[in-house]
């Protein structure tokens, strides 16, 4: 009797080592649709949470925008390609933001959450958004599928845009005038050597009176009784030879018309 107890015993032990891989590898099997956040591939992918809320308003202060999952999201496989599907806006201005995912195999707790944080300060009374592209995924490789948006607005009111004052266009000061300094006349040539005299412009003192000096004398424009007589000659002259010629011409008129009357 001892001995066949002994012997079941001894089975019993066989077998236990025998199906102890086994039962490791089915709870395995069990577990090989989840993705390490409690969720498998039939389960999608989508958003809890967020900081601020979407559509939050009078946001007073904000160091990062926090993002929270259902699923992991930072796992090594799909990190990088996850880490370019966040940006952040306002408007159609892009606002540069450091994208941050914890190391889920120090901070399992973290897997699923992202943080974007703002490289400059985010505007009072402005508008932002936070957009998702559709290729996010998790770490079983199910994908968001469409691309999802966070908007929240600041506190306070916004800033009015400065108003630039024309500038006024200076007046172009005119051309400077020419010189009114009268222009020299050329003096008269000197009766004896025939070089003109210069006088210094910008001087009321009159040109030199040494013994030199020669006055400009304007031209006579009257003639002497030597140089009439000649043109009156000629004159006399003509009206002789037009009294002739005159003569002559009532004479040949008389002995034509008495030639005429005879015929």
């Amino acid at each position: 009797m001892r001995g066949l107890i002994k012997w079941f015993s001894m089975a019993a032990i066989v077998v236990a080592l025998i199906l102890s891989p086994l039962a490791g590898n089915l709870a395995q099997a069990g577990e090989g649709n989840g993705d390490g956040s409690g969720g498998g591939q039939n389960n999608p992918l989508m958003i809890e949470s967020s900081t601020p809320a979407n559509g939050a308003t009078g946001v007073s202060s904000l160091e990062y925008i926090k993002i929270v999952f259902n699923k992991n999201v930072v796992y090594m496989t799909v990190r990088d390609q996850n880490m370019q599907c966040f940006s952040l806006w306002s408007g159609s201005q892009r606002i540069p933001a450091e994208v941050i995912m914890a190391d889920d195999q120090i901070e399992r707790e973290k897997r699923n959450d992202v943080l974007i944080k703002p490289k400059q300060p985010l505007q009072a009374g402005t508008t932002y958004r936070v957009e998702i592209a559709p290729e996010m995924q998790s770490k079983s490789g199910v994908p968001l599928g469409q691309k999802a948006v966070i908007t929240f607005t600041m506190a306070g009111e916004a800033k009015a845009p400065e108003s630039v004052a024309p500038v006024k266009e200076q007046p172009v000061a005119p051309d400077a005038p020419a010189s009114s300094q009268p222009a020299t006349a050329t003096p008269a040539p000197d009766n004896n050597t025939g070089a003109p005299i210069v006088a210094e412009t910008g001087t009321d003192t009159p040109a030199a009176t040494g013994t030199d000096a020669v006055a400009t004398v304007p031209a006579s424009t009257g003639a002497s009784s030597e140089e009439a007589s000649p043109a009156a000659a000629s004159g006399g002259n003509t009206l002789l030879w037009a009294a002739l010629g005159a003569a002559a011409i009532v004479l040949a008129a008389a002995a034509w018309r008495r030639m005429s009357k005879k015929n």
